[in-house]
């Protein structure tokens, strides 16, 4: 089911806005992230919420009135379908597409700029004598990776593309046959970036002493793995944000009929490359200036294993990680109660709510999956 959101203005009546959100993208974290900015700014604003379908749903506008619908996916087709969609029936869209891609002409947007993102990174490896860089995990059906892999040509022209081919598991195997050519790698998520992560320590590569690791986004997953992820903050929450200030603005003024902004990214060194400092820029805005089975990558197992973590390490507290590394080190829920304060109600609720987080039946289950990812022995960095 589409996840709508749109703008309609009347002087006296509440402000409503309309979004449409892809399907298979939309329990992915970064639409997550999407949608509280964009539920936040409404809510901040008291802009009315109207969930529906698809763009026939929504009413075009009458004589001298704007509708604007902000719509959120990541393939490249269903973004150029729903803007199409949009303007023939004279609503005005806007969307997180990013630089260099084109949609329906009257489409707004606001987007990261992954070409900075880049820039930052190349003078970063080259600071400290990086020089034979790849990027990994590029979904070819995203327009995000797309953009990605456009910024990274530019930035790297000595460099090399790792697109998925199959599943993730195959595109980690693939990587390993060649990394020793490598002295450091971008993933185009953080998710990807923990699982090859994970494969090259299963195949004793030390990461940072022999390569470097960089991830686009932060999953809070990552700062509990060891070493943790150096990534490239980018805040997709902020992006939401200003797209209802976008459908706002163009709302109060007829005579914009496009606007677009984009979000800086920043570098944040973590143990992956071995905390090596790094001058950030905070993150910033600047303001104004045909369907095809490609979402495979989310029915990936191994990634809806790393969004149930992502989600897990979202939502726990650090008395939560402190019952995980208690069962796992074999601790009877009795003493795990007198160590920690709380009762021994409290502990097997928290812990039947974690099991619930990662759709894990018994503790078990729940600690196999974490230790995969986790040192629940000791947490370094």
């Amino acid at each position: 089911m589409y996840l709508t959101i749109q703008v309609t203005c009347y002087t006296l009546l509440r402000m409503k806005l309309y979004a449409i959100i892809e399907p298979l993208y939309q329990k992915s974290p970064w639409c997550i992230q999407y949608l509280q900015g964009l539920h936040y700014e409404a809510g901040r604003n008291a802009i009315q919420l109207v969930y529906c379908a698809k763009p026939e749903d929504i009413a075009s506008p009458e004589q001298g009135m704007r509708t604007c619908c902000i719509f959120i996916g990541s393939t490249q087709a269903w973004l150029s379908d729903i803007a199409l969609r949009l303007k023939e029936r004279r609503i005005q869209g806007i969307s997180t597409i990013q630089e260099g891609l084109f949609l329906a002409a009257g489409t707004s947007e606001i987007s990261i700029n992954y070409s900075q993102a880049m820039t930052a990174l190349q003078s970063y490896f080259q600071t400290y004598g990086k020089n034979k860089t790849a990027l990994f995990g590029v979904n070819t059906h995203s327009s995000t990776d797309s953009i990605k892999a456009a910024a990274f040509s530019r930035t790297f022209p000595d460099g090399h593309i790792f697109s998925h081919t199959g599943e993730i598991k195959e595109s980690c195997i693939n990587f390993l046959t060649a990394h020793e050519q490598f002295d450091s790698v971008i993933c185009c998520s953080d998710l990807v970036a923990l699982a090859l992560l994970r494969f090259l320590q299963q195949q004793k590569s030390i990461v940072p002493q022999e390569l470097w690791l960089v991830a686009f986004g932060h999953s809070p997953l990552a700062d509990y793995c060891t070493p943790s992820i150096t990534c490239v903050r980018c805040d997709y929450e902020l992006l939401g944000r200003q797209m209802v200030k976008l459908a706002q603005l163009l709302i109060k003024n007829h005579s914009l009929s496009t606007l677009s902004g984009t979000v800086q990214a920043s570098i944040e060194s973590k143990g992956t490359t071995d905390n090596t400092p790094v001058s950030q820029r905070r993150n910033d805005t600047k303001p104004f200036r045909r369907f095809e089975s490609g979402q495979k990558f989310y029915d990936d197992p191994l990634f809806q294993e790393l969004s149930a973590l992502d989600r897990l390490f979202s939502n726990i507290l650090p008395v939560d990680f402190q019952i995980l590394q208690g069962i796992y080190n074999k601790k009877r829920y009795i003493d795990l109660a007198e160590e920690l304060h709380m009762s021994e109600n409290s502990i097997k609720y928290r812990t039947k709510r974690m099991m619930g987080l990662v759709a894990r039946t018994t503790r078990e289950e729940l600690i196999k999956l974490v230790s995969l990812y986790v040192n629940l022995e000791g947490k370094e960095t």
